[in-house]
């Protein structure tokens, strides 16, 4: 049976548009809201009358501090979202010190439940981290720098006396390329996403979160620095099941931070080129008295690696191999496949999340499509898991998903920090589409009663 669209009841109309807002996931990056919204409101006097009877449509809002119709169009989208819980994601490039429309951030605060920041610098967001002072309902706070202008005090990480802001209900934190001393007490943290970690900070952390599940470290180092430096404690993480790690520097300067962690049931590895098995040996040990060959993970099911990973050379290898229990392998644009049975025996899913290569000849350390099919005849029992790209051709009988970064760590994460300036994608970041402003003030105070324009389908 066919329905016109004029039959259908409100609340699959409702369904509708709510899921057409949250696949509209270009609003973050734009510093721009939704751009589906204000297309719905315009097709009928009762598709309006929907939407903006539906506060939630309007709960998520992004907002660039600086530009003057970013804040009007976000204003409108609060009145809008009535009383509803908002997640809010604040872009500011500010030109001087001062940040304008800060208290319109500081309003919000009673309904604030998910905030992101976007900033140049971080003295830019420790004025907006402070507007936020006590949120009662904030339970997740992610910001990101392209430039630390504060001094690190890593000693002291996540012991401040005096943190920056105070969240009560915070539980989840990502914080990348950012002052550590700014970050809100972590104590009640069930996840966990930072930059550049100070090994030593590692058993802090552990010790103030016992509920923290998930713990990502991009750009982690964990050697301790100086030739005299006594080896350190083996830190125990019995509550972390889900961790990442992307070590910037493969070659040990001194005794490695371990970790065990005997819960774990996914594991996230970036780039293996020069990081061998006695590298991650170190970061983690077998159980005391096993063999080094042993699997320190005996729960492990889940293994992604990311960029790299040669599975016929790589040095990493013997450690990967140890890890018997994995079932499920998600590789991020990696350079081969683990063809032989000696990877992971009772591997039972393979989700290869690369474009592959279609150019002839074919040069360097590219996948094709003859590689995942050598690779279906060699491992038949395991399924594989291809993106929908335009490079898989789509007479291979592999299942598709969308293509996309998966994992607890993303290309943004493991940037460098910018030397002062952004270069021309960040700004990109930060520009509004004003002819798109311009279209939504165009329609924004007409009447719902304009027959002429809102005529029932």
């Amino acid at each position: 049976m066919v329905l016109q669209l004029s039959e259908l009841p409100n609340e699959l109309l409702v369904a509708i548009f709510r899921a057409c807002v949250s696949a509209d996931s270009e609003w973050a990056s734009k510093g721009t809201t939704s751009e589906t919204l204000p297309i719905i409101i315009q097709v009928c006097r009762l598709w309006r009358s929907l939407a903006l009877d539906t506060s939630e449509l309007w709960s998520d809002i992004s907002v660039d501090l600086c530009d003057a119709q970013s804040y009007a169009r976000a204003s409108t989208y609060v009145s809008r979202s009535r009383d509803h819980a908002l997640a809010i994601h604040v872009n500011c490039v500010p030109e001087s010190d001062e940040i304008p429309h800060l208290d319109f951030i500081a309003g919000l605060v009673p309904r604030i439940t998910w905030l992101i920041i976007r900033g140049r610098a971080m003295s830019t967001v420790e004025q907006i981290l402070a507007t936020v002072e006590g949120a009662p309902l904030l339970r997740r706070l992610e910001y990101s720098v392209y430039q630390n202008d504060h001094p690190r005090q890593h000693e002291f990480w996540g012991l401040s006396e005096h943190p920056v802001v105070r969240l009560p209900m915070l539980r989840h934190l990502k914080a990348i390329r950012g002052c550590e001393q700014c970050a809100p007490r972590l104590a009640g943290l069930v996840s966990l996403n930072i930059t550049h970690l100070p090994p030593l900070a590692l058993a802090n952390i552990i010790r103030d979160c016992p509920s923290l599940e998930s713990l990502a470290l991009p750009l982690y180092d964990p050697f301790v620095a100086g030739s005299d430096a006594e080896a350190p404690s083996l830190v125990e993480a019995p509550s972390i099941k889900r961790f990442a790690v992307d070590a910037i520097d493969s070659l040990a300067r001194g005794p490695c931070v371990p970790i065990s962690l005997p819960n774990l049931e996914y594991l996230e590895l970036s780039d293996d080129r020069g990081y061998s098995s006695e590298g991650y040996s170190q970061l983690f040990p077998p159980p005391k008295g096993a063999p080094k060959s042993t699997n320190p993970f005996p729960k492990l099911h889940t293994l992604h690696l990311h960029n790299g990973y040669d599975f016929e050379r790589s040095l990493c290898m013997p450690f990967l191999r140890s890890l018997s229990t994995v079932r499920h392998l998600l590789l991020t644009n990696p350079d081969t496949l683990p063809v032989s049975e000696k990877s992971w025996s009772g591997l039972q899913s393979m989700h290869v999340n690369t474009v592959l290569y279609t150019g002839e000849p074919r040069t360097g350390l590219f996948l094709t499509s003859e590689d995942l099919k050598a690779f279906a005849g060699a491992r038949p029992a395991v399924e594989i898991i291809v993106p929908d790209h335009e490079t898989v051709s789509v007479d291979l009988p592999f299942r598709r998903v969308p293509h996309g970064e998966y994992g607890l760590i993303s290309s943004d994460d493991v940037a460098e920090e910018d030397d002062g300036f952004f270069s021309d994608e960040m700004e990109g970041m930060f520009e509004i589409d004003h002819d798109f402003e311009s279209d939504w003030d165009d329609y924004e105070d007409e009447e719902e009663d304009d027959d002429d324009v809102y005529d029932d389908l």
